[in-house]
């Protein structure tokens, strides 16, 4: 909170807080604004109670009362007392204040929500808190709070040139020398006989594959990024629910694993194959013994 210094009667000094009120929500809200208590320009957001507002209540309970500038006010009898402390929506409906500021469509014609001060607007219609807008995470079904005049910021798949760089080079790079190292192994196939050479070849091939599928993955989102302009703030929520982009992830998933896998067997049977020619620590338990002669 902010403390102000204000003089008040008679050379009297008293002191008056102040709260950022774009961080509260509900009932608390309300009555801080309504007191004047905000650090920024946030209207009251209540409006006098009329013989037309809470259509939602019986008209039992509904009495008028004389208020503090000698005019008629509506109160509702709550089953307790008689009580003031409600909202009147545009459409003649009364809420309680916690309903009012939360992010909600409580009246359901978004009249709580449209003279606060703590919510965005999303153009899709919904509210979300405004710590939540240009924070470069989509909260809006239709990304407006990202992709709008106020943010200065573009959301992209590539954030800096070097890195598209390094996609094009590693892609095409990938694809080139693992169409080679198929090829070389596919003819070298033909010439193996045992069947550890071939088993050993398969796996090798398959490591070629998964990441020949990652280049193309790489090479892909550089060709979409560069010519296909999918990166900017306002196609990205296209891009990313488009079944190319669906069909990239799947193949890159598919990539990695196939290479993870590949590799990681491969690892064992090399290491088994290590393994099996190390002499073991007696060596002799596996040569024949040499019968010596019993002296007597």
């Amino acid at each position: 909170a902010v403390v102000s210094t204000q003089s008040g009667h008679y050379g009297r000094v008293y002191a008056k807080s102040y709260i950022d009120c774009r961080h509260l929500f509900g009932e608390y809200l309300v009555y801080v604004s309504c007191a004047g208590h905000c650090n920024f320009a946030a209207a009251c957001p209540l409006k006098p109670l009329v013989a037309s507002n809470c259509l939602n209540f019986p008209k039992s309970k509904l009495v008028f009362s004389l208020g503090e500038d000698d005019t008629l006010s509506l109160a509702v009898d709550d089953g307790k007392r008689y009580s003031k402390e409600y909202f009147a929506c545009n459409n003649g409906v009364c809420i309680e204040f916690e309903k009012v500021c939360n992010l909600e469509d409580d009246c359901k014609d978004q009249s709580d929500e449209e003279d606060c001060i703590n919510n965005f607007k999303c153009k899709s219609g919904e509210f979300i808190p405004l710590s939540k807008k240009c924070d470069r995470i989509f909260d809006c079904f239709d990304i407006s709070d990202e992709c709008n005049e106020e943010c200065d910021h573009q959301v992209k798949m590539f954030n800096y040139s070097i890195l598209l760089v390094v996609a094009w080079l590693f892609g095409s790079g990938s694809i080139i020398l693992n169409i080679f190292a198929l090829y070389h192994g596919l003819l070298k196939g033909t010439k193996l006989k045992k069947d550890k050479a071939l088993v050993n070849n398969c796996f090798v091939l398959m490591i070629a594959v998964g990441d020949l599928l990652q280049g193309l993955f790489l090479l892909m989102l550089a060709v979409v990024d560069s010519f296909f302009n999918k990166s900017t703030c306002q196609t990205q929520f296209e891009w990313t629910t488009s079944k190319l982009c669906v069909s990239l992830g799947v193949l890159s998933t598919i990539g990695s694993l196939v290479s993870l896998y590949s590799m990681t067997i491969l690892s064992i049977i090399r290491a088994s194959t290590i393994r099996s020619l190390v002499p073991p620590a007696d060596g002799l338990s596996k040569k024949k013994k040499v019968p010596t002669a019993t002296l007597r």
